[in-house]
């Protein structure tokens, strides 16, 4: 039912402004959903829904379309956008094509940009590299320039070492080194490759994702 889905958004946008004041309000980003392009996540009890992400494209992009109109009731000044993408290129082009045809605001583009797969570090394959998240950015960039959005700010709002931020050293021996120094060490080579290749990223933020699920410290999450 959009149409609840839209009364959703309005009536928690409007608590938020009337909490908070609209001066405030407007330097956060709204974001509808996370990464509806993982079946796990969007549309996953629907029959061929799992399977079928051109479906679930076209069903998130209603999603977007009521949220933004929720979100414009209360006030125009509020800053929101999407489609915050675990990584499916197609998924992306569906939605900004979508928006596009029905000259749907957004005021952001937000994506993830995950490292390296722990299988492929287990089996000794690949280690830790900054590169796939390079190249991940670039496999966004150009589907958003194709797309004639190359005018909006772009966000990775998720990003790590690896994927699966919800493994830890008993999945991934190796995830020790995001308790360590490597860490920071990988971060920084990660910001030098971004001011190298003139990358530029309205807003870089880190997922925690895992945290909740600690048993004990320093175990690799």
């Amino acid at each position: 039912d959009y149409k609840l889905w839209e009364e959703i958004c309005y009536e928690y946008t409007k608590h938020i402004v009337e909490r908070y004041g609209i001066d405030r309000v407007k330097n956060w980003r709204m974001q509808c959903f996370n990464e509806p392009d993982a079946s796990n996540f969007f549309m996953s009890d629907y029959p061929g829904g799992i399977e079928n992400r051109e479906l679930r494209a076209k069903e998130y992009s209603k999603l977007y379309e009521s949220f933004a109109r929720g979100i414009e009731r209360v006030n125009k000044e509020v800053v929101f956008g999407g489609p915050t993408i675990a990584g499916s290129t197609q998924f992306l082009e569906i939605f900004l094509n979508n928006i596009k045809e029905k000259n749907i605001r957004i005021d952001f583009i937000s994506a993830h940009t995950y490292g390296t797969e722990p299988k492929f570090i287990n089996n000794k394959n690949a280690e830790f590299q900054t590169d796939s998240i390079i190249n991940r950015y670039y496999s966004y960039k150009e589907v958003i320039e194709k797309c004639g959005f190359s005018h909006i700010p772009i966000i990775i709002d998720e990003w790590g070492m690896a994927t699966c931020g919800f493994y830890n050293v008993e999945e991934c021996p190796k995830f020790m080194d995001r308790e360590t120094e490597v860490f920071s060490s990988y971060f920084t080579k990660l910001i030098y490759d971004f001011v190298d290749n003139n990358i530029n990223i309205d807003k870089l933020m880190i997922c925690l994702s895992g945290q909740h699920e600690m048993v004990t410290d320093f175990s690799g999450f």
